[in-house]
């Protein structure tokens, strides 16, 4: 046999093999449907997860977007990628997502937002407790609001 074809014979065996396991691996597509028995022992984490920014969305549409995504950028995972795209570059670059944290109360709702006359946003949401830039965490009075307003400026 010369080194050629004994160098080949492996990898056509390997070849060979990685088809059956794929062959192997097909959902069907013919026959009955089958119960079967699944049990989860443990559910796994379930987590937020933030849009880019529309082109063309609204002001009230970018707000929202923008919250949704600092909530998801609070995972481990994230690291705020998505909300600050929502940011200009410098904005995004002073940014300090971890600076304060509003914590909402169950079931609130989501904030309210608001388009001004001015051309800012007004976010207005119950809040429950803060986290600051220490970590340190404090409730507020029960019925406490916070009112934020957001300046938007129009960038590429």
């Amino acid at each position: 046999m010369s080194s050629s074809r004994r160098r080949a014979a492996p990898v056509l065996v390997g070849l060979a093999l990685l088809l059956a396991l794929v062959g192997c691996s097909a959902i069907p597509t013919s026959g009955p449907v089958q119960k079967g028995d699944v049990v989860v022992a443990e559910p796994g984490r379930a987590f937020l997860q933030g849009n880019d920014p529309e082109p063309d969305d609204t002001p009230e549409g970018i707000i929202s977007g923008f919250l949704r995504a600092g909530a998801a950028g609070l995972s481990v995972t994230d690291q705020f990628t998505v909300a600050k795209k929502f940011l200009t570059l410098s904005a995004a670059a002073d940014w300090d997502p971890r600076a304060q944290v509003l914590i909402y109360p169950e079931r609130s709702g989501d904030p309210k937002i608001e388009k001004r006359p001015d051309g800012t946003v007004l976010v207005t949401v119950p809040v429950k407790a803060k986290i600051d830039a220490a970590f340190r965490y404090t409730e507020v009075k029960p019925g406490a609001r916070e009112e934020i307003v957001f300046q938007l400026t129009r960038d590429a």
